[in-house]
């Protein structure tokens, strides 16, 4: 199952830019993070792209060249955790606490990992570039955006096949999910929001 918010993940060229993950996570001390990326929202084959080793006193940092802002993700026991990274910054990381999985959940072929987005919060920058308010962070836009959309995702895409989907009740949806970021200027956040709005269009549509 492809969690909702990796079924649009649009492509806004950038110049490429020394970046780095940083954070402290005691509970994974002496081991080894793997920070990945997907190839193409097609095949999903998955790349590393930068890795390093939590300290025995829990910190970490991944220092890497990135060519373009890119989802990331890495997998630590029962987490899949993913966050969005923009060529030139500077992330602290707040992993979640350890849980590994346990022998059950390991045999059993239904289980899914809980999905989490990191909090990632820019301190710096390595190419002289002005670090982003929190309220500009597109990691904090992008979870806002999809706290108001998800709801309607669900029930215009994912629930409409139990009612009929009324065409102008989606328009309306719409409007009241980026009326809170109108002013936003952010080249790939706009690029999300219009895949996440086109897929509520076509799937409600097709439903419909």
């Amino acid at each position: 199952l492809i969690p909702v918010f990796l079924m649009a993940s649009p492509t806004v060229l950038s110049q490429a830019a020394q970046s780095v993950v940083q954070g402290k996570a005691p509970s994974y001390a002496g081991e080894k993070l793997v920070f990945m990326a997907y190839s193409d929202m097609i095949s999903f084959r998955e790349m590393p792209v930068a890795s390093c080793t939590v300290s025995d006193s829990g910190y970490f940092k991944c220092d890497f060249t990135l060519n373009e802002t890119s989802l990331l993700f890495t997998k630590l026991g029962v987490y899949n955790c993913i966050f969005y990274i923009e060529p030139g910054l500077i992330y602290q990381l707040q992993l979640p606490q350890k849980r590994e999985k346990t022998e059950a959940e390991r045999m059993n072929p239904y289980f899914e990992d809980i999905s989490i987005h990191l909090g990632a919060k820019p301190t710096g920058s390595t190419d002289g570039r002005a670090v982003p308010k929190d309220s500009e962070e597109l990691n904090t836009l992008i979870r806002t955006f999809n706290d108001g959309f998800h709801p309607y995702y669900y029930k215009y895409v994912v629930n409409a096949y139990m009612n009929e989907v009324n065409q102008q009740e989606i328009k309306e949806a719409i409007q009241i999910i980026i009326g809170p970021f109108t002013g936003v200027t952010h080249p790939f956040f706009r690029k999300y929001m219009e895949y996440r709005l086109g897929l509520l269009n076509h799937y409600g549509a097709q439903q419909s």
